[in-house]
């Protein structure tokens, strides 16, 4: 799936996409996906200027979007929201140049909320894993205005 296509599933547009490829779907269990990581991003030259380090938090939103995908989220009628995040642990920084695997499992479903494993990648090396829940929720609730 390429990023066209994960544009019309999830409610962010660029620069706030952080997947750029869908390497594997297994809809309503587990998704794969991939993030290059380069230098021209936008807030590199103010996190950690002549030292760029890739933001923990734009890990787990990357994690969350493919989360939403995995989970249903076609980004028109319905669409996933990060609701928690729990024991995500960050064990190696991503800079740029990396390119970050993104791996989602379903854990459990409660009606239009889903509790998922995640784990980020970078080669061989696990970069961050943990668990958070994301919610389907209405579009229209999402992104006031429409995309």
């Amino acid at each position: 799936m390429e990023t066209k296509i994960i544009l019309s599933k999830v409610p962010h547009d660029l620069p706030f996409l952080f997947i750029d490829r869908v390497m594997h779907l297994d809809e309503g269990k587990e998704g794969l996906g991939l993030k290059n990581v380069t230098v021209n991003e936008p807030f590199f030259r103010g996190h950690f200027p002549g030292n760029p380090v890739f933001p923990g938090v734009f890990i787990i939103e990357g994690l969350a979007q493919l989360a939403g995908i995995v989970a249903g989220s076609d980004g028109n009628g319905s669409s996933g929201m990060l609701a928690s995040v729990s024991d995500m642990k960050f064990l190696k920084p991503v800079v740029p140049g990396d390119q970050l695997v993104l791996k989602v499992v379903l854990e459990a479903r409660f009606g239009d909320a889903f509790r998922f494993e995640g784990e980020a990648s970078v080669g061989r090396d696990t970069v961050a894993r943990g668990s958070f829940s994301i919610v389907l929720i209405p579009r229209e609730a999402s992104a006031p205005g429409g995309k």
